[in-house]
């Protein structure tokens, strides 16, 4: 039985995902929200992840989901893998959010009391020492004095030991807020710059991709028109109008290998293949002009080669343009 998947819906992503197998149910919900924008299927995507171990990409799945549909168990299941991930001041804003929208939203308000019980039985609150026994008085009617509001209100401030820092106080997460939980217009704000630093990456390989293809386009086919004028001894061919025109024709040919290259995000791999295409072309309308099926098929495979070969070094000098 073949397990890759070939329908690509969100409800077969669903089943894929109750079933275990998770990746091909990642592979699925990958497909559907590439193509729609849907909260149930990021959501689903993020359990996937997050079952297979990839917590990340379920922080973004899940991110994602509270992007397109605001709702507690939206806030609570990035809570859920935050927490797991010991990212605790976080798991705390997100199940306070959840429970925000939704006072009666259970699940996030006994995370919140799990929690707190947690941090209040690692970090106990010292009581204060109690005092030599007294004789005992009746108590007044009416308000406590302010002096015996102050017993009562907890032990009293110690300064510093003097020539000693002052320890820093423990951070609760539950004291307050640690900061201001995101609105629904931050996250939307968030998602717009991410999407903004793919454009910008994506504009940036396709201007290095023109650049660097023409530059090295230019060299192959100087190169290529020299080898071309020693094989058909036509030496007296290599003026300047000649070089100077199959130089731009180079560099028209190098700026498209580019500008696949950058369009795909592909690298070394598209610029082989793009290379290679179009050195095959240009293979068999030169053997065709010979006007011989050998020299077209020969021509075909070494100019496929070698323009393959060009193109692997521009899509390389694209990569490494934006690693740097």
């Amino acid at each position: 039985m073949d397990s890759s998947p070939e329908v690509f819906t969100k409800e077969e992503g669903l089943r894929l995902l109750k079933a275990g197998q998770l990746d091909d149910a990642i592979k699925v919900l990958e497909k559907v929200r590439a193509k729609i924008d849907d909260a149930q299927v990021c959501a689903f995507l993020g359990a996937a992840y997050d079952q297979k171990g990839d917590k990340m990409n379920a922080i973004h799945a899940f991110e994602e989901s509270l992007r397109l549909g605001e709702t507690p168990k939206a806030y609570y299941n990035l809570a859920v893998v935050y927490e797991s991930v010991h990212r605790i001041d976080e798991a705390v804003r997100e199940y306070r959010m959840a429970v925000e929208l939704d006072p009666n939203y259970k699940p996030a308000a006994d995370a919140i009391e799990r929690l707190h019980s947690q941090f209040a039985a690692a970090h106990p609150t010292p009581e204060p020492a109690v005092a030599a026994a007294q004789p005992t008085q009746s108590m007044p009617a009416g308000p406590p004095a302010a002096s015996q509001t102050q017993a009562f209100a907890g032990p009293p401030p110690q300064g510093p030991t003097i020539g000693q820092a002052s320890p820093p106080p423990l951070a609760d997460p539950f004291a307050r807020p640690t900061s201001a939980p995101p609105t629904h217009a931050d996250l939307i704000a968030r998602q717009m710059a991410k999407e903004q630093a793919i454009a910008d990456q994506h504009h940036s390989l396709m201007k290095n991709g023109i650049i660097y293809g023409a530059i090295i386009g230019a060299i192959f086919f100087e190169l290529l028109h020299v080898g071309l004028g020693f094989m058909f001894l036509m030496i007296g061919s290599l003026s300047l109008v000649s070089m100077i025109v199959w130089a731009l024709i180079g560099a028209a040919y190098g700026s498209i290998v580019g500008l696949w290259i950058g369009y795909t995000c592909g690298g070394e791999g598209a610029g082989f293949q793009a290379g290679a295409a179009l050195g095959l072309l240009l293979g068999i309308v030169v053997g065709l002009l010979a006007r011989s099926l050998f020299a077209v098929v020969l021509m075909g495979v070494i100019l496929g080669l070698l323009s393959g070969f060009v193109g692997y070094i521009i899509g390389r000098l694209v990569d490494m343009s934006i690693t740097d």
